[in-house]
């Protein structure tokens, strides 16, 4: 697909999450969705359940993690550490060790086995929404701009991320140093080449 890394920025209440619930049905692995998806618009695609169900489908909510970490410090850590740990089990004859990066763990994933993954972050940018001035968040912002970068560089986007899907209410922050936003495509409620597809 043309758009294969998008950062959905709408108001609130707009429908992002469900927007983002939606993406992970249709691709997951985990999902049953051909009832639901064979009776909308999209099946009148002839190839529009090429990837339905197929994909393995990586998804959390920031700001909801956020809200439920302990340690607020570990916040990444332990999410990356759950991650990995899921693909441990769904992968066990691929020798992935638990405590691996998550960038390891994809990589070896999709060179094993050729599975590409969908990545969804909903709220990804809680902490720039947030009072700047606290320690913790401009920590958790600047580990997270780390990730982000490795996640979502031009190698994996080549390789093995075939769709990147981040929502929040501001842009990618230009300011910081973020070089993955020239690999995404940008869509607001302005933006007509998407919006008739995203519904706003």
């Amino acid at each position: 697909t043309k758009f294969s890394f998008l950062c959905i920025c709408t108001p609130r209440l707009f429908g992002k999450t469900l927007l983002a619930d939606l993406v992970a049905a249709y691709f997951s692995k985990g999902s049953d969705s051909r009832s639901f998806f064979s009776s909308q618009e999209c099946s009148k695609d002839e190839d529009w359940d090429r990837y339905l169900n197929k994909v393995d489908v990586i998804k959390f909510d920031l700001d909801a993690e956020y809200k439920a970490a302990q340690d607020k410090t570990q916040l990444f850590k332990n999410l990356q550490s759950k991650i990995v740990q899921e693909l441990c089990n769904e992968y066990p004859s691929i020798g992935l060790r638990k405590n691996s990066l998550l960038t390891t763990a994809i990589e070896r994933v999709y060179t094993q086995t050729g599975q590409r993954f969908v990545f969804i972050i909903d709220n990804y940018d809680i902490f720039w929404r947030k009072m700047e001035g606290e320690p913790e968040l401009e920590n958790l912002q600047r580990t997270q701009i780390g990730l982000m970068n490795k996640w979502f560089s031009k190698k994996f986007k080549d390789g093995p991320i075939g769709l990147a899907y981040i929502t929040g209410i501001l842009p990618l922050p230009r300011k910081v140093r973020l070089s993955i936003v020239k690999n995404f495509d940008e869509c607001t409620t302005h933006n007509e080449q998407l919006t008739n597809i995203l519904g706003f």
